[in-house]
C-alpha cells in the first residue's frame, strides 16, 4: 500500500544519487521519492541529481513501472529479467539508497553456495528472504541506505541458518567483513510484519535496526 511505501521513503529519505529497486512491481518506491523530494526536500526532481534504477521479473509489471514514471514526470531505467541470476544494472557497491518490498519466502530461486554476495552466510535453499538482504547489501556504497520490507517472522527465524545470517549482519558493526564496509551493513534497515501496522492496527513493527545492533 502507498502508506508502507511513503513510511519507507521517509526512513531513509532518498534525495540523491543512484536509487535502486530490485523487485520494483510499477515503480511506487521511485513515485514517492519524487513526492518526497517535492514536498519535503522542496525541490523540483529534474533539478535533483539523482537516477533511478528498477528490475522487475514480470513484463507487465515493468511497463507499469514506465509508464508510472512517465505519467509522474520521473526518468528511469526498469529492465526485466531475474534480479538473482540476470542482473542488469551490475550496481554493486554503487547505490546510495536501495528500496525493495521483494516476494517473500520464496522457495524457488537461483541459489549457488559460492555466490560473492553471501558475505554473512549462505541463504537456505528453500527461503530467499536472506538473499534478498545481502543482495540489497551487496548494492550499497559504503555509506548507502536501504529499506527492504520483509516477511514476518524473519527478524526472528533461526531455522536453517537464518539465525546466523542475522547474528552475523549485527556482528559486523564492530568492523568489516569479507571486503564488504561496516556502513553497508550497519544502514541496512529491514521492516517486518508492518503491512497491518501502517495500516492502523495495533500490530507491531518488527524491524532490525543495524545502526544500533539490536531489535525492536
Amino acid at each position: 500500500p502507498p502508506s508502507l511505501v511513503r513510511m519507507i521513503v521517509n526512513v531513509i529519505e532518498p534525495d540523491h544519487g543512484t536509487v535502486l529497486d530490485p523487485a520494483c512491481g510499477s515503480a511506487g518506491m521511485f513515485v514517492q521519492t519524487g513526492h518526497f523530494i517535492e514536498e519535503v526536500r522542496h525541490k523540483h526532481t529534474v533539478d535533483t541529481d539523482i537516477t533511478f534504477y528498477g528490475q522487475e521479473k514480470a513484463d507487465l509489471n515493468s511497463k507499469l513501472a514506465r509508464m508510472n514514471l512517465a505519467v509522474h514526470g520521473l526518468e528511469g531505467q526498469i529492465r526485466i529479467g531475474n534480479t538473482f541470476y540476470d542482473d542488469h544494472h551490475q550496481l554493486l557497491g554503487q547505490c546510495d539508497f536501495v528500496m525493495a518490498n521483494p516476494p517473500f519466502n520464496i522457495k524457488d530461486w537461483a541459489r549457488s553456495e559460492e555466490d560473492p554476495r553471501w558475505v554473512y552466510g549462505v541463504p537456505p535453499a528453500r527461503n530467499a528472504n536472506y538473499a534478498w538482504m545481502q543482495h540489497i547489501i551487496s548494492k550499497l556504497k559504503p555509506q548507502g541506505m536501504a529499506g527492504v520490507v520483509m516477511a514476518n517472522g524473519s527478524m526472528s527465524s533461526t531455522s536453517n541458518g537464518e539465525g546466523d545470517i542475522r547474528a552475523n549482519l549485527v556482528e559486523a558493526k564492530r568492523g568489516p567483513r569479507g571486503g564488504y564496509s561496516l556502513a553497508r551493513a550497519a544502514n541496512a534497515i529491514s521492516l517486518g510484519d508492518v503491512l497491518r501496522a501502517v495500516e492502523g492496527s495495533t500490530a507491531p513493527v518488527a524491524c532490525l535496526d543495524l545502526q544500533e545492533g539490536m531489535a525492536c
